[in-house]
């Protein structure tokens, strides 16, 4: 396979700013984030000038396959007196325990909101067409939406209005949910209690794979108050990030810079890997067969594959699943033997995994207990990439890649064929030029006031990474 040499990086990032606005705005509120797995929120925002009195209005969800307004599948009148300040949030907490202090809390004790297809939508009174102010419609089979239907997001991530850059506000409102929204992997609202700042930079780096970019980011406190931010990067490939800082003190009117370092990965080398478990938990559950695959410029060059005596009986469901038995493990190496050495194999370089966090979660809980130390190495996710490079696909599982791709199928479940297949999505993937988009990482900054400061995004530069 041919190698890519260059890698488009970019990253959204979107500024909360509380006294710098203009510009064109919507004349209504509009629903600026909403979260559909585990804690589900809904966040409102008002863009203009006045208070907006919700006293009369109504919150409604629509499942997917409904075709008319006038009657929801749930439906919550605002709370008497409920309002929205101008340029300000309104935080509807749907249901699950509450991280921040919501506005209003509608109470309800198990998720009500699909993760794969759904409406929500806000009224000025009894459910219509004449009284809809706001809806967003998320999901392929979604009837109710504005345009096209937004992204589905995964667990812990929110669907997100795009921001105005003039106002550094959200409310790009096109009467397009798939223009107007994207998927944000940190899925905190932006409310009064517990501002985010995310800096934008539509602006894309080029990078040789291998190298570290610098961005130098600079902030400016426009507001009356001190500003004291947390600051948390993130991504949804597997690009190494680094911070200068965590944590930044911005009295008003000051201006301070902070550095984000961005480790693309090796594509002329790397290492694939694959588990196979007891179970999905790694505090609870065990390694039964690991594997490794060493790709060096498209071609597989070194390989091991070990099976691994676990200390509990395998589920029957996981041996019908992977076809590993007890009887198979029995004599096996247990993970105090086999898993050094894997760590070794790994150190220093980039790993490609189906879904990365599952595997690294078990190998560094694994490492944990023996007292071993946490592997230096760039961790990519080749679900993540193939979400990216084929859009829209029915399944992302490997199996299903496998055929869709023109893979060779293997054994499905099994460690070693599992490996292969990861690190030949993963090229395959790169080769689409489609897994760098600008909302691959996102930098936010978490505030944590009564009333937040106002931050404005002065300038973001990216540079080769200085030599120290």
């Amino acid at each position: 396979m041919k190698e890519p040499k260059k890698l488009a990086v970019a990253f959204l990032l979107l500024a909360y700013a509380g006294a710098v606005y203009g510009g064109h705005l919507p004349s209504h509120p509009v629903i600026s984030q909403v979260q559909v797995a585990g804690e589900e929120f809904v966040e409102l925002y008002n863009p203009t000038d006045a208070t907006v009195d919700l006293t009369g209005w109504y919150w409604c969800y629509f499942t997917s396959t409904m075709t008319g307004w006038e009657a929801p599948h749930r439906k919550r009148g605002f709370p008497a007196g409920a309002r929205i300040p101008p340029k300000g949030f309104y935080l509807i907490q749907v249901s699950g325990v509450p991280t921040v202090t919501a506005d209003w809390s509608i109470g309800y004790k198990s998720g009500q909101l699909s993760d794969t297809s759904g409406t929500v939508a806000i009224f000025r009174g009894p459910p219509s067409a004449e009284t809809l102010v706001d809806a967003v419609g998320w999901g392929k089979e979604v009837v109710l939406r504005e345009g096209s239907p937004a992204p589905v997001p995964r667990r812990g991530e929110s669907i997100t209005r795009r921001f105005v850059s003039e106002v550094f506000a959200p409310c790009q409102d096109t009467d397009d949910n798939g223009a107007d929204f994207v998927v944000q992997s940190i899925a905190t609202p932006r409310s009064s209690r517990k501002a985010v700042v995310m800096i934008a930079a539509p602006e894309a780096a080029s990078g040789t794979f291998g190298e570290t970019i610098c961005y130098t980011i600079s902030l400016k406190n426009l507001g009356t108050e001190n500003g004291v931010l947390s600051i948390l990067a993130q991504d949804r490939l597997g690009w190494q990030l680094s911070l200068s800082t965590n944590r930044l003190l911005i009295a008003p009117g000051q201006e301070v810079q902070l550095h984000l370092y961005v480790t693309l990965p090796k594509v002329a080398e790397f290492v694939a890997i694959d588990l196979e478990t007891t179970g999905l938990n790694p505090a609870e559950h065990e390694i039964i067969e690991i594997a490794w695959v060493r790709f060096e410029r498209g071609a597989v060059v070194e390989s091991f594959s070990s099976l691994v005596r676990p200390k509990q009986p395998i589920p029957p469901r996981i041996t019908e699943l992977t076809g590993i038995s007890n009887d198979e493990v029995a004599s096996a190496p247990s993970i105090e033997e086999v898993l050094p050495g894997v760590l070794e194999a790994l150190s220093g370089r980039t790993v490609v995994a189906h879904n990365a966090s599952f595997d690294r979660g078990f190998l560094e809980t694994a490492a944990s207990r023996m007292g071993l130390a946490v592997m230096d190495v760039a961790w990519v996710d080749s679900l993540e990439a193939a979400r990216r490079a084929w859009p829209g696909l029915a399944s992302y599982s490997l199996s299903y890649l496998r055929r869709w791709l023109g893979l060779p199928l293997g054994q499905e479940h099994r460690a070693l064929a599992d490996a292969k297949a990861a690190g030949q999505v993963w090229l395959l993937a790169l080769q689409t030029g489609k897994v760098a988009l600008t909302d691959v990482i996102t930098v936010s900054a978490y505030q944590r006031a009564t009333s937040p400061c106002a931050i404005t995004k002065v300038h973001v530069e990216a540079s080769p990474k200085p030599s120290m």
